[in-house]
Formats: structure tokens, C-alpha cells, sequence
């Protein structure tokens, strides 16, 4: 029934959920899923296949780091304490 509805009567037009509308006004008791099976089996159905990559959100070296101009001393003297500049 799903070979009569898919080639002959839509023309190759409707998907899974389409003819399984079809087929229960026609009175078959058959669930969505079992008709996606049985068209992608019978290769009705193209099997679509997403290319997944890994995130990455490197974007190489950006903004570098600024010549010292003014030659401050950022080093700090006691570990763990904040130093003050005067």
C-alpha cells in the first residue's frame, strides 16, 4: 500500500508523515514510525547525514601584547597580596 500511495498516487512527492495520514483515513493501524522504517528500507526516503565538527573557538594569535612605554614594574613583590602603586 505504501508503494501504491508513494509512486503511483503522489508521485514520489510525499514524505513519511504524509502517507501515514493516507493510510489510517484508509483504515490501516500502522504508527508513523513504522512507515518511516519500511520507506527508508525501500530507499524512498533519502538518509540525510549531517557533518559534525568539534567547537573551536581558537582564532589564532590575536592583539599581542603591548610594548612597555612607560616601563612600569608589574611584578609583585609578596605572593597573594595586592601591592599598591604610588
Amino acid at each position: 500500500m505504501i508503494d501504491y500511495l508513494y509512486k503511483d498516487k503522489h508521485k514520489k512527492i510525499m514524505g513519511y508523515q504524509r502517507i501515514h495520514i493516507e493510510l489510517i483515513k484508509l483504515g490501516y493501524h500502522i504508527g508513523k514510525n513504522k512507515v518511516n522504517d519500511i520507506m527508508r528500507e525501500k530507499e524512498y526516503l533519502k538518509i540525510k547525514k549531517r557533518n559534525w565538527r568539534k567547537y573551536n573557538s581558537y582564532e589564532g594569535d590575536m592583539g599581542g601584547v603591548k610594548v612597555n612605554e612607560m616601563s612600569q614594574n608589574f611584578k609583585n613583590l609578596f605572593h597573594m597580596k595586592k601591592q599598591v602603586q604610588i
